[in-house]
């Protein structure tokens, strides 16, 4: 399941003999049903969300399931794991043990090279009382004062954000987290609710300092919002990260110099730079496999 094997689905059965079922959307409720359609030797094409190999080999493939109300799923499992084995640090700051959660699934955003995007697109989000039961449990039953917000875009909904930072603050709960956010998505009040509820470092997607890129990319954003989002987030004393991207097709050696120059002349204090990958689903995928620049592994593209 996931991301990948969504849009995959098809040529994994069809190329890798020891996949059996893929689950395509989100999976808890499909894969449950799936689980025990197995052990009750059941057939899986009543199942909704699948594909799979039936037993003449050829693949069968079932309609999408409905999403789910995020609020009606059960808190994850996390007794099943031996959480002591995992020593992850929170993002950005690389000190303070850190454990991964989210608020929300799905982004409306039109951005050509985002997996997510072509994974799901519709927003929904869990209510701040039933994300922030979760904080609260890792927090005292396992005692994680880091946390790793996930959303694509936590600061999507401002009323979501703005209430999700209220109940931590309530709750006074004594944790630090990192957000992934999109600079037209942030203002003060946003932001000084967030260092106040224990925000301490923002990742934002720049990808490029090209006006032309951003366009291309279909980011929605300019360098102007960049900019002021930058030396808004400085003021409140969040750590930043800025995501940049290079290899975009049809992006010049110019462009390229023109987004690190763009990226060194911003206040954050990390850059992060990654060669632009073609993910299957993505409308850049599309764009590689129309000008030839995909042959066999994706991974290796444009």
């Amino acid at each position: 399941g996931g991301r990948h094997f969504h849009s995959t689905w098809k040529e994994s059965l069809e190329n890798i003999p020891e996949i059996d079922v893929i689950v395509r959307g989100e999976g808890e409720i499909t894969s449950l049903e799936l689980l025990n359609s197995y052990f009750s030797n059941r057939d899986f094409s009543h199942l909704k969300g699948i594909a799979f190999r039936s037993g003449n080999g050829n693949v069968i493939f079932t309609p999408q399931r409905e999403s789910a109300k995020l609020d009606s799923l059960p808190m994850p499992a996390w007794h099943l794991f031996d959480l002591s084995k995992y020593k992850t640090t929170l993002e950005g700051e690389r000190q303070t043990k850190a454990i991964g959660v989210i608020s929300s699934r799905g982004c409306p955003n039109d951005c050509t090279f985002c997996a997510n995007n072509s994974f799901q697109r519709t927003l929904r989000l869990r209510s701040p009382k039933n994300f922030v039961d979760e904080i609260e449990f890792l927090n005292k039953t396992y005692g994680y004062n880091g946390f790793d917000i996930w959303d694509d875009t936590l600061t999507m909904s401002k009323k979501h954000v703005l209430e999700i930072c209220d109940e931590i603050i309530k709750r006074k709960l004594d944790i630090i987290w990192y957000a992934r956010a999109r600079v037209n998505t942030v203002d003060e009040e946003i932001l000084k609710r967030m260092r106040a509820a224990g925000c301490r470092v923002i990742g934002f997607g720049i990808e490029s300092g090209s006006e032309r890129i951003l366009k291309i990319l279909r980011k929605g954003v300019t360098t102007e919002q960049i900019r002021n989002a930058v030396e808004i987030t400085r003021k409140t004393g969040i750590k930043m990260i800025g995501y940049f991207m290079v290899g975009i097709p049809g992006e010049t050696a110019e462009e390229i110099k023109q987004t690190i120059k763009f990226s060194k002349s911003l206040d954050v204090d990390f850059a992060q730079f990654s060669v632009a990958t073609a993910y299957p689903g993505t409308e850049l995928y599309e764009v590689a496999k129309s000008q030839n620049k995909i042959s066999g592994d994706w991974s290796k593209s444009i």
